[in-house]
């Protein structure tokens, strides 16, 4: 992993890069690259990165554990959890109407899923270019910061209402992926995702399981820093942030806060070597 890494600093398209691998009691860190092309600055093990869409990898690691289990596979069809999309139907092209289809090639797998390529997704056209699009959005499944406000069975029979933009495997498509794979996992598991989240053993399991890059911080830590510098350091987002605005999922910073004391918990120090101390006590971090 560290040279497919390191292969992006030395082709000049990241900076700098950390990466973090951790399977029972075998850690590996990577520190790649610099923090600033400008000053050279190292890249160290504790810096700091502003992420989002963490929510993604959480629910990857969950789909690999029912693999391991061998209630998932992960290039067997998923028809037999998810029929809604069984025998896809797909755009002669992204600005095809949408019974302009062909027979999907073959059928969607979990592969699929975790990879965001299962031939649904975002489309980076703005405002609304192509029918696929309007359809997603009249059906309440365009991509977007807002959480779905669908049940898992009413979200899915929407989804396969809809024909595929692509082929199974052949495009990576943002974000749609990760919603299905949610439904996926939870009936596979036979329960409800956030039980299978919380499932004794299973929060430790995720953990050790995802590769995590950068750290998250405190509430009191962005409300602070924010403060310092509102119109310069901090732009749109983190002031928002700050606010309380919900911005998604995981949107205000005591929710990103109380995702990080799941992520982390006494793991913390542990799996970054450091945490940051804020108003006297210890922030946990990833």
């Amino acid at each position: 992993m560290a040279d497919v890494m390191r292969g992006y600093v030395e082709r000049g398209e990241l900076a700098g890069v950390v990466t973090l691998l951790c399977r029972h009691d075998e850690v590996h860190v990577e520190a790649i690259g610099a923090q600033d092309l400008a000053t050279a600055t190292p890249m160290p093990r504790d810096t700091i990165f502003r992420i989002a869409s963490m929510t993604k990898p959480i629910t990857a690691a969950a789909a690999m554990i029912l693999v391991e289990e061998a209630k998932l596979r992960l290039d067997e069809p998923v028809d037999r959890w998810l029929p809604e999309l069984a025998d896809r139907k797909v755009l002669r092209g992204i600005d095809s109407s949408l019974d302009d289809t062909v027979p999907a090639k073959r059928p969607i797998t979990l592969r699929d899923l975790l990879t965001f390529r299962l031939g649904l997704g975002a489309v980076m056209a703005f405002p609304d270019l192509y029918p696929i699009q309007k359809a997603m959005a009249e059906a309440g499944l365009a991509p977007g910061p807002k959480p779905l406000s669908l049940s898992p069975d009413d979200f899915m029979a929407r989804v396969g209402a809809l024909p595929l933009m692509h082929h199974p495997g052949e495009q990576w498509m943002y974000h749609t992926g990760s919603d299905i794979l949610g439904v996926l996992i939870s009936r596979a598991a036979g329960m409800a995702l956030t039980k299978v989240m919380a499932n004794e053993g299973a929060a430790h399991n995720i953990l050790v399981n995802a590769m995590l890059v950068g750290l998250i911080v405190s509430n009191q830590w962005v409300k602070r820093h924010a403060q310092k510098a509102p119109d310069t350091d901090f732009d749109a987002f983190t002031r928002d942030l700050a606010k309380g605005v919900p911005l998604g999922r995981m949107g205000t910073a005591e929710e990103f806060a109380n995702l990080a004391c799941f992520l982390a918990s006494e793991q913390g120090s542990y799996i970054t070597g450091t945490a940051i101390n804020v108003d006297g006590g210890r922030s946990p971090v990833v």
